[in-house]
C-alpha cells in the first residue's frame, strides 16, 4: 500500500510531538532524536502497508521509533552513553525551580538505565501509554510489561538514592 505524501505528512504531524519525546528520552539528546526520527520516518513510509487503519497507528509508529532509538543507541560507543549526573542545589530557590532541577537530575540518571529499562519508563511514565500499547509497541505480553515497568522503577530509585538524591 502506497501513501500520497500530503496524507504522510498529515498523519506524522499529528503524532510528530509524541515521537519526538520518544527518540529524544531514549537517544538523550535532540541531534541523536532528530537522526532517530529521520530514520523512523522512512521505516514507517516504507512500512505504512503494514499498519492497518489510523488508530493504530499510534502504537506501530511509536513501535517504530522505539526500535529505531533502541537501535541507535546499540551502535553508539557505551562512552558516549554515560553522562555525569551532578546535582546542584542553590539557596533556597521557589518549589518550581526545586522541581525543574530534580526532572532534569532524574533524566540524567534515566539515561543510566539499561536501554530496555530506559525505554520502559519513557513510554510508561513521561508518555502515558498504557500497559497494553507498551505490550504493542515492545511485542511482550501485559505480564511482561508490568515486571519491567517495576524493575526500571526500582533501578532508577536505587541510582538516585545511590546518589543521594531526595524529592521534595
Amino acid at each position: 500500500m502506497k501513501i500520497d505524501i500530503a496524507s504522510f505528512e498529515k498523519l506524522i504531524l499529528q503524532y510528530e510531538k509524541l515521537f519526538y519525546n520518544i527518540a529524544y528520552r531514549i537517544a538523550g539528546n535532540p541531534e541523536d532524536a532528530k537522526d532517530v526520527l529521520q530514520d523512523s520516518y522512512i521505516k514507517i513510509y516504507k512500512n505504512i502497508g503494514k499498519c492497518y487503519g489510523e488508530d493504530v497507528f499510534k502504537s506501530w509508529g511509536a513501535r517504530v521509533v522505539t526500535n529505531s532509538a533502541l537501535d541507535f543507541i546499540k551502535k553508539r560507543k557505551p562512552a558516549e552513553d554515560i553522562e555525569t549526573a551532578v546535582i546542584a542545589a542553590p539557596d533556597s530557590p521557589p518549589d518550581e525551580i526545586i522541581r525543574k532541577e530534580q526532572n532534569e537530575t532524574i533524566l540524567k540518571f534515566l539515561n543510566l538505565l539499561p536501554p530496555e529499562q530506559k525505554t520502559i519508563i519513557v513510554l510508561r511514565d513521561l508518555n502515558d501509554f498504557s500497559y497494553e500499547e507498551i505490550g504493542k509497541i515492545l511485542g511482550v505480553p501485559l505480564g511482561t510489561v508490568k515486571s519491567r515497568i517495576n524493575r526500571a522503577r526500582l533501578a532508577l530509585r536505587s541510582l538516585l538514592e545511590q546518589n543521594n538524591f531526595k524529592l521534595v
